[in-house]
């Protein structure tokens, strides 16, 4: 996944780079690159029927495949009122949510040693190219402090995916390394420098909630509210941290009005399964929106139109119904910047963070045992001896 994402953004990055403006409608590279990330769902695909002929358990359940067979309907009435190609574009839209129904197996066989090394590697990566582009990289989203740029990409073209990804990588690895505090509070500290080096303003609020959360270490409500006032605290003094005017209100307040006029249409429409989407926005048709869809809600309602709370619904029974065995506690922190981001972010065209997240969130199933298993093989303390030589 790391690889794949490094080879699909490097040559629109190269390219700013080397003086070139910043067109995020179009793309550098070979399209092939472009493609990696396709082939890489594919061959989860594959490695999940793998799995499941070579256990004999189907990854599917009732709530699952209920959620299928509406995903198709829509897909066959978009393909019909619309055309195929932006009914394909909905069903690509889809996949990475349909791949997460369907990694529970596969999530559980993730060696939690080794993700932590290549997720901690890919951070400090980011995190180093960000610093390289602080000095060498023209000021394409604005200057700061007498010309400096104000928000570095990392190996992402968009800021806001750069720490979006920081913040999947922390989530991810206090999953994996969940009993071992210091390595998850350095990748939180990694996460909060990445997304303010990126400047975004979703990032550095999840950031911060994430960094007071995993420093404590303990699960209360105190902890909880804590993390809660000081992410509104944040939040309230974007426009300071960013160093950017009304901030707050442009951003927040576009992404309010795009989704209550999505709402209000969407539950009287049927055929716009793959319209509400980055790739159905570029489509040059009568088709296509005039406006972009930047949150996973305005994208879900308006592309499920009337059977979105049907999907929605399905999904509520999928969680409660057939994630019984996930760790919760542990997931939490991947679940928190599932929900944040979902306000700023298409999560599902969002690669690879799409994927991380389901990863991390079913990866929690395996905490309790590897806890356990800490308990029961750390060796006991040796009693001292007492005053009179007993023991």
């Amino acid at each position: 996944m790391i690889i794949a994402t490094v080879l699909q953004n490097y040559f629109d990055i190269e390219a700013i780079l080397s003086g070139a403006t910043l067109n995020l409608t179009a793309y550098e590279g070979p399209i092939v690159f472009k493609l990696l990330k396709d082939f890489l769902y594919l061959t989860l695909l594959a490695l999940i029927t793998r799995i499941a002929i070579k256990t004999r358990r189907l990854p599917i359940t009732k709530s699952s495949l209920a959620f299928g067979l509406v995903m198709l309907l829509s897909f066959v009435i978009s393909a019909a009122l619309n055309d195929l190609t932006i009914a394909v574009i909905g069903l690509r839209w889809a996949i990475p949510f349909v791949i997460f129904l369907l990694l529970r197996d596969l999530a559980l066989r993730v060696n939690p040693k080794r993700g932590t090394f290549w997720l901690l590697f890919a951070m400090l990566a980011c995190l180093c190219a960000q610093i390289y582009e602080l000095f060498y990289m023209p000021p394409i989203y604005g200057e700061i402090l007498g010309g400096w740029p104000a928000r570095t990409p990392g190996f992402f073209l968009a800021p806001n995916s750069t720490a979006f990804f920081a913040c999947c990588c922390c989530a991810c690895i206090s999953v994996f390394a969940h009993d071992e505090h210091r390595i998850r509070v350095t990748a939180a500290c990694i996460a909060m420098v990445i997304c303010l080096l990126a400047q975004s303003g979703t990032g550095i609020v999840t950031a911060t909630v994430l960094l007071i959360w995993i420093a404590n270490s303990r699960f209360s409500l105190l902890s909880m509210g804590a993390a809660a006032i000081i992410g509104a605290l944040v939040f309230w003094n974007l426009n300071t941290i960013t160093m950017r005017d009304d901030f707050v209100a442009v951003s927040g307040g576009n992404r309010i009005d795009v989704f209550i006029d999505t709402f209000s249409t969407a539950l009287t429409s049927i055929g716009n399964f793959g319209i509400y989407t980055n790739a159905g926005t570029l489509q040059e048709n009568a088709f296509a929106i005039n406006f972009a869809a930047d949150s996973l809600w305005a994208s879900w309602f308006g592309n499920f139109g009337i059977l979105a709370p049907v999907q929605l619904a399905l999904v509520t029974i999928f969680v409660l119904k057939d994630m019984k065995t996930v760790y919760w506690r542990a997931a939490f922190p991947c679940v928190l910047v599932f929900l944040l981001f979902s306000m700023t972010t298409i999560i599902f065209e969002a690669f690879p963070m799409n994927l991380l997240l389901g990863i991390g969130i079913w990866s929690s199933s395996n905490v309790p045992r590897r806890l356990a298993r800490n308990v029961l093989f750390r060796p006991r303390p040796v009693k001292q001896a007492t005053a009179g030589g007993a023991l």
